[in-house]
């Protein structure tokens, strides 16, 4: 018995030996560390309240483009399927009655580079339902919000996953004063996702051929109101 048992630890040790000798299996997937910063492909210097799109604050407003007191359906994506590899805003349709989203920054009257993309599903989707635009009080307009025309830039079409994306942008000569909105209103009968809304100061003069403005919608004038007084009541609650 003593014998059996002398020759079992034999073999077992000699199997273990044999064992430490082996190569290693080769990883099946090669896993590599990139460099991501905290805005993805955005500036840090974004003059957008909420630019990652947390709906925390009173960054982000939308509604029915006829009725503001009825709410349009938002969903907040985080997967990479937008230019900016960063979270971006999924709009469900709402037929007959369109969507209104406003996206909120502190604006200043320095010259501004105002962008973002707009996408739907589809090789070929078409925007012509959609627009997009700045709306502030400007120095030296009414007095009144006034808003400039966003638009989209020529060849600038990009494909992701089966989606279209287009960017938009204008080059503001003189921001708005005070906090001011980024406006997109859609009336089309497909889904619309928005990404990598930015406002941000620019060195020199801004194209001001570009930044003709005109009177903003009674809507827009209706959110913007319902913005600044949920912001007022959150800065209560701070204090």
């Amino acid at each position: 018995m003593r014998k059996l048992r002398l020759l079992l630890v034999l073999l077992t040790s000699v199997a273990l030996a044999g064992c430490e000798d082996l190569p290693p299996d080769p990883p099946t997937h090669v896993r590599t560390l990139g460099r991501r910063g905290l805005f993805g492909e955005l500036s840090p210097d974004n003059r957008l309240l909420d630019p990652l799109l947390s709906f925390t604050g009173s960054g982000v407003y939308a509604s029915a483009a006829n009725d503001f007191l009825a709410l349009a359906t938002l969903h907040r994506r985080i997967d990479l399927g937008a230019p900016t590899r960063m979270p971006y805003l999924h709009v469900a349709a709402n037929p007959g009655a369109g969507s209104i989203v406003l996206f909120i920054a502190r604006s200043s009257p320095t010259p501004q580079r105002v962008e973002l993309w707009l996408g739907r599903d589809g090789e070929r989707a078409a925007f012509d339902a959609t627009s997009v635009s700045f709306d502030g009080v400007f120095r030296g307009g009414s007095g009144a919000e006034e808003s400039v025309v966003i638009e989209p830039v020529s060849g600038s079409e990009m494909h992701l996953d089966g989606r279209t994306w287009l960017r938009f942008e204008a080059m503001i000569g003189e921001g708005a004063l005070g906090f001011a909105d980024v406006s997109v209103t859609d009336g089309g009968a497909e889904d619309l996702f928005i990404a990598g809304v930015t406002v941000l100061d620019v060195s020199g003069n801004a194209d001001r051929a570009s930044v003709a403005r005109h009177p903003a919608s009674e809507l827009q004038k209706r959110l913007s109101a319902r913005a600044r007084h949920d912001r007022q009541n959150d800065r209560r609650k701070v204090r």
